[in-house]
């Protein structure tokens, strides 16, 4: 098996094929036509009354993400950035993301500043919202009417 070297040019002739379906910029720019965007994996779940998020956030420091908290919405937006000089590198692969993200979750009650706690460890971003988790309504099957 040979390795051949990756080029983001030659994904370009299939920016016709898939423009077909869904608009370019339904993706957000790509690494190649300058910046990207990324969304961070999450989970949100609730656990002895509050509401807990965690993000996976490798390589980042507490400095590079913001949490913000505004119209019922927590907001965690961030920025990663490569520090690595590509003179002297040729890749085969790349698929570890640079660039930035923004992810709102919508909280079910008005949440004061001090009911939120962060902390970053180990890649894995914690966000416990004090109280939130009770008001979660389990899961309701909406009925569907026929016409």
């Amino acid at each position: 098996m040979s390795l051949v070297k990756w080029s983001p040019s030659s994904l370009l002739p299939f920016r016709g094929w898939f423009s077909r379906w869904w608009s370019w910029d339904d993706f957000g720019p790509f690494p190649w036509f300058g910046g990207f965007s990324w969304w961070p994996s999450m989970d949100v779940y609730s656990e002895k009354g509050d509401m807990v998020i965690k993000m996976e956030l490798p390589d980042m420091d507490p400095e590079d993400i913001e949490v913000d908290l505004a119209d019922n919405f927590l907001t965690i937006s961030g920025k990663h950035v490569r520090e690595e000089k590509e003179e002297d590198k040729n890749y085969f692969r790349r698929e570890r993301f640079a660039g930035s993200f923004t992810r709102h979750i919508p909280l079910p009650r008005e949440v004061k500043e001090s009911d939120v706690t962060a902390r970053l460890k180990k890649g894995v971003l914690e966000v416990r919202v004090k109280g939130a988790g009770k008001e979660v309504p389990g899961r309701r099957r909406i009925p569907i009417k026929a016409s």
